[in-house]
């Protein structure tokens, strides 16, 4: 039989570069047993979604090849034959159902109640009390206990019921947490609701009004739910509930991958979002900053342009007063003072002024007209065509 040998980094390029199914079909393994040596090979795999993103031409992230490992550095394949089966196309629930039974893992659940947990004592005390109001032929724990709902022939059941899934959880690594309002399990951090009920038969019977009542009959079957609002249930059937616990705890470890994968890429999404949202600020500040710049470039040119002008202007005065002889001391005086207040204006000398420090240069010949009402203050000036009333005119 051929067979390949790949090393760490082509096992990691071949399955980010084909789905595990097509992969399973070449070589002789399943994609479960695929998954899990690159898992043990501390190999990163593509999330769900990936495959169909690809062919929508959506965008992908690609997880880096860690450099840490402790397994082998490479791995034999066999090519699979024609002799070969196919792969089967197991539902994943059930293919880690059945990895989870053959693991040394108690799916058991006992016939006559024996644990000492503090969580199934108290919803026994609440199921059992004299006092129980049955509600619609149920028995309930109440808030702060297992949710359980139950007639009181099915109590014991179902408290064992939760004892061996209890001791299946912890087996896992997993919890089973009680909040004011529900039960959860957390596997792999994920919180996912939980809840235990019996199904209720519902007859309408007429009453002496005329009308019908309904008169609600539990039917000793034992329903299990998994997420909010049960979006998930396991009822007897073929099976009693208790035989169906491996399938159980398939879907909670799959439904929280799941899960964690959901909120991984979400936060991808908002990464990207937030990555473009940054980049978008980061250009339209620019933009303003660009623009600022060249207002200030075309300002100071028109101010170095006026000084210019302003110097001649003052040269052509003195020498027509030299020319006529009346530059005396008192234009002298004030022709220092104009040469300093345009040293002081020029752009590229920025004199200092000792009355003028507080001016901004580039807005000292805007001036607004004050006619007594701030709204008349921002007024446009007047057009040819819509000339200003004349209670806005100067007077």
């Amino acid at each position: 039989m051929e067979q390949v040998t790949l090393t760490r980094r082509e096992l990691y390029d071949l399955v980010w570069s084909t789905p595990m199914t097509t992969i399973a079909k070449k070589y002789l393994i399943s994609d479960v047993g695929l998954r899990k040596i690159c898992i043990s090979m501390n190999i990163p795999l593509p999330r769900v979604g990936h495959w169909e993103k690809i062919k929508a031409g959506k965008h992908i992230t690609i997880v880096p090849l860690p450099e840490k490992f402790e397994a082998k550095g490479e791995i034999i394949l066999k090519l699979r034959t024609e002799n070969d089966p196919a792969p089967s196309q197991k539902d994943p629930v059930r293919a880690l159902a059945e990895e989870l039974s053959n693991q040394n893992i108690p799916f058991k659940v006992p016939d006559i109640l024996t644990s000492k947990d503090s969580r199934i004592i108290n919803a026994q005390k609440a199921l059992t009390e004299k006092n129980q109001y049955l509600h619609r032929g149920l028995a309930s724990s109440g808030r702060g206990n297992l949710s359980i709902n139950v007639s009181p022939q099915n109590i014991n059941r179902a408290l064992c019921f939760m004892q061996g899934l209890i001791s299946a959880l912890e087996k896992r690594g997993h919890q089973l947490k009680i909040n004011s309002e529900e039960t959860v399990v957390v596997v792999s951090g994920q919180s996912i609701m939980i809840a235990l009920r019996e199904k209720v038969k519902i007859k309408r019977v007429p009453n002496k009004w005329g009308s019908f009542d309904n008169i609600y009959e539990p039917e000793g079957s034992l329903i299990f739910e998994l997420g909010k609002y049960g979006a998930k249930e396991w009822r007897d059937g073929s099976k009693k509930l208790e035989e169906r616990l491996p399938e159980i705890m398939a879907r909670m470890e799959i439904e929280a991958k799941s899960n964690i994968e959901a909120e991984i890429e979400r936060k991808e999404r908002e990464d990207e979002r937030m990555e473009k949202e940054r980049q978008r600020k980061a250009v339209e500040l620019r933009q303003k900053q660009e623009l600022n710049e060249f207002r200030k470039l075309v300002v100071n040119a028109d101010r170095w342009q006026l000084a210019q002008h302003l110097r001649a202007y003052l040269e052509q005065l003195e020498k027509q007063a030299e020319k006529t002889n009346t530059l005396t001391d008192e234009l002298k005086e004030w022709l220092n003072w104009a040469q300093h207040k345009v040293n002081w204006y020029d752009p590229l000398i920025n004199a200092k002024d000792e009355w003028l420090s507080d001016e901004d240069k580039n807005n000292i010949f805007v001036q607004e007209k004050n006619i007594g009402n701030s709204f008349f203050n921002h007024m446009p000036e007047p057009s040819p065509y819509f000339p200003r009333p004349w209670y806005t005119r100067d007077k």
